[in-house]
């Protein structure tokens, strides 16, 4: 018999400070990471992302996060350092209103065409997921001659995160994803196909608390 101890789910690990820094400024938007990256050309010798650079070294070299945010290098003597950019950023979100809660956190991209056997188990492992943040799921389908597309609206009117994209013209697997990949708006992206299924209901849960505790990744 296992003891309480033994099944207790671990705690998350904790950040490090360069970490909570990073998720601060890359969730932010306000680091430009083309710019730094062109200001700074010793960072493409790294293996290093610009801001994962900027949160571990360049901040305290007093490098500029972007050309208006000036650079302030690190006189700190007792281990006090606080990276100005992240501090600036956390200032004004005390201030600014937070976003609204009914914005997407995830968007799930779902292409169909003549998968009318399939797409009810797709949609329905998207839409069943547990999660405790808002998600969409959008679906483009590329004239179907089978009856997926009706599917796929029959579905729309019962589910308001739902965005159908029916097209009135076959466009190709390319162009159809790229469509709708352009139309997403939250923070992460998933993917999963007409002809495919998640087996499990806290997928993006699980994945979203992975990505949220490292925030360094960006694919999961």
């Amino acid at each position: 018999m296992q003891t309480a101890a033994e099944t207790a789910v671990p705690a998350p690990p904790q950040l490090e400070p360069w970490q909570e820094d990073f998720s601060t400024i890359y969730r932010s938007g306000r680091f430009d990471h083309l710019w730094y990256a062109a200001r700074y050309p010793d960072v493409g010798l790294t293996d290093l992302s610009p801001l994962e650079h900027y949160v571990k070294y360049g901040a305290r070299l007093g490098r500029q996060p972007r050309p208006d945010f000036p650079g302030t290098p690190d006189e700190a003597v007792d281990g006090s350092y606080v990276n100005p950019f992240a501090a600036w950023i956390r200032a004004r979100a005390e201030t600014e209103p937070a976003p609204a809660w009914n914005r997407p956190v995830v968007s799930v991209l779902c292409i169909t065409y003549n998968q009318e056997a399939f797409i009810r188990q797709t949609l329905d492992s998207i839409l069943s997921q547990r999660t405790d943040f808002p998600f969409e799921l959008i679906v483009g389908d590329d004239r179907s001659s089978d009856g997926t597309a009706e599917i796929i609206a029959e579905y729309a009117t019962r589910h308001p995160n739902l965005v159908a994209i029916l097209r009135p013209e076959n466009v190709g697997v390319v162009k159809n994803l790229d469509d709708i990949a352009g139309r997403v708006s939250g923070e992460y992206v998933a993917i999963c196909e007409g002809d495919d299924y998640w087996t499990d209901p806290d997928k993006l849960q699980r994945q979203f608390d992975y990505m949220q505790q490292r925030p360094e990744y960006t694919l999961c």
